[in-house]
């Protein structure tokens, strides 16, 4: 699923029985949710490191971390993997 993230649409997101699934953000390329089968909702940032292997990161757990300060660190991130740092070696 592709969306616009957003505190209703998180809130919303509804579990799927048979596996997790991904709601990508339209605003921040590689941003998205995780919802696993048993409700937990992870940010994540799906992205390729400075070889080009696709990787993904946890940033926090949704219901603990504000979608406001999840953006937020996911653009520093972004900025460090732009850099060609690692932002899951930090």
């Amino acid at each position: 699923m592709v969306a616009e993230l957003t505190p209703q649409l998180i809130k919303e997101a509804k579990p799927k029985p048979s596996a997790p699934y991904y709601i990508m953000d339209t605003i921040t390329k590689g941003f998205n949710i995780r919802v696993y089968p048993g409700g937990r909702k992870v940010y994540s940032l799906r992205y390729r490191d400075a070889k080009g292997k696709a990787r993904a990161l946890v940033i926090g757990e949704c219901e603990r971390y504000p979608l406001k300060v999840a953006r937020e660190d996911v653009a520093k991130m972004m900025k460090r993997i732009n850099a060609g740092l690692d932002p899951d070696q930090y």
